[in-house]
């Protein structure tokens, strides 16, 4: 019976080098990448200690050493499907990560982030302006970029120092806002620099995404309950 481990540890590596065989012919090509390469040279080598493992511990308690390796083996192939399948997880988490936070961006690829809809019927957009955590309610019919006097302190703008001379119609009727320029937007990997924008010294309760934001990306679409913005 000496040799009974042994003929567990054969069926162990057969198995293993058949899994192999079969996630390489569900994923043509993924061997031809050196990084993959890598992962399965160290995958192999972690298999070689816990078969060495399960041939030590054979002699003082053999069922529990094959117990062991089924449960590595297991561990093993649930590894692999995870690595396989990394991408997919990657935007699961991310389209789950957008019903829990709609305002958070989520970047679809390179240039392409998408906002979901706010629980108040309006597009959010939590940003980064010039480094600063600033949200803003996306309004189109806004014609230009419009901060609150409160996100504009937030900003480093001086309001004592700032010229309000632009007229601007609001739900409480007429107020004045004052011309900056912002330096730069960031919303997901999308930066965009030199943005004209206002300060609003009253009558706005959130600051907008408007217009001389949105007419600088290449495009911008609504789709269901997401907000696409490209680049």
């Amino acid at each position: 019976m000496r040799g009974t481990p042994w003929i567990y540890v054969a069926f162990f590596v057969l198995g293993t080098v058949l899994l192999v065989l079969v996630l390489n012919a569900a994923f043509p090509g993924t061997l031809q990448d050196q990084n993959n390469q890598i992962e399965l040279v160290r995958g192999l080598g972690i298999l070689v200690l816990v078969a060495s493992s399960v041939v030590v511990g054979w002699r003082s308690s053999p069922g529990f050493a094959l117990k062991q390796a089924f449960v590595w083996l297991g561990i093993f192939i649930a590894l692999i499907v995870v690595y396989s399948y990394r991408f997919e997880f990657s935007d699961l988490a991310a389209r789950v990560g957008m019903n829990l936070s709609p305002t958070s961006p989520v970047q679809e690829q390179r240039g392409q982030v998408s906002i979901g809809l706010s629980t108040n019927g309006h597009f959010q957009a939590s940003t980064l302006v010039n480094g600063t955590h600033v949200m803003f309610l996306v309004d189109t019919g806004a014609s230009s970029v419009a901060l609150t006097a409160f996100d504009a302190k937030r900003l480093g703008f001086r309001i004592e120092d700032l010229t309000f001379n632009i007229p601007v119609s609001t739900a409480n009727g007429m107020a004045y806002a004052a011309p900056v320029t912002i330096d730069e937007i960031k919303i997901g990997d999308i930066v965009i620099y030199n943005v004209p924008a206002t300060v609003m010294g009253e009558g706005l309760s959130s600051s907008l995404l408007g217009m001389s934001y949105l007419s600088r990306l290449s495009s911008f679409t609504v789709d269901q309950d997401r907000l696409i913005l490209r680049q």
